[in-house]
């Protein structure tokens, strides 16, 4: 009976925060300063060198590293693919002009990679050691490492999708699109 008054509160201010996020009826866009893409493109400056980044342009994406930063030009440089001794593909220099890059992301697969096989073996390890189908005399950890081991395999699609195909924090972004005029 307590929680009857505070629905009926939370009923009589629902108007007011439904009105509190109304947008105006003709929003403008903010415009963009130079002086803001300038501090943006700056900030690439500060990134270490062996940071895995990507590189979005008009050509498409690019995962490098090694970056340098002029006022004009990103360079860059991608990983050398190889499996085992031979080499699949070689790594290249990379030159993008300032005016073609839309944004640069830094990636951490490594990070993703960890946080996902650590969540999943230690889920599989609490499922496992939870099991009450043990022998007389068996130890637990036993069912434990078992259900790690499985969780794990089954991590492994998951974790891997997800670690390539994650975008990364945000370092860059162009501010005004190449196509749109600029504010006069």
């Amino acid at each position: 009976m307590r929680q009857f008054p505070c629905f009926l509160l939370a009923l009589a201010l629902l108007p007011a925060a439904a009105r509190s996020q109304d947008l105006p009826s003709a929003p403008q866009p903010t415009s963009a300063s130079d002086d803001a893409d300038e501090e943006a493109w700056d900030r690439l400056t500060f990134i270490r060198p062996e940071s895995q980044l990507a590189v979005q342009t008009r050509r498409g994406t690019f995962h490098c590293q090694d970056q340098r930063v002029s006022e004009a030009v990103f360079y860059c440089e991608t990983p050398a693919v190889s499996v085992h001794w031979f080499v699949v593909l070689d790594s290249r220099s990379l030159k993008f002009q300032r005016s073609e890059v839309f944004a640069v992301r830094e990636r951490h697969p490594g990070r993703i990679r960890l946080i996902g096989y650590g969540s999943a073996l230690g889920a599989g390890f609490a499922v496992g050691a939870a099991n009450a189908n043990t022998k007389d005399g068996e130890p637990r950890v036993i069912g434990g490492l078992a259900g790690s081991a499985l969780f794990g395999l089954a991590a492994l699609p998951v974790v891997e999708a997800i670690a390539a195909f994650s975008p990364g924090k945000l370092l860059y972004r162009r501010l005004q699109h190449p196509s749109i005029p600029k504010p006069e």
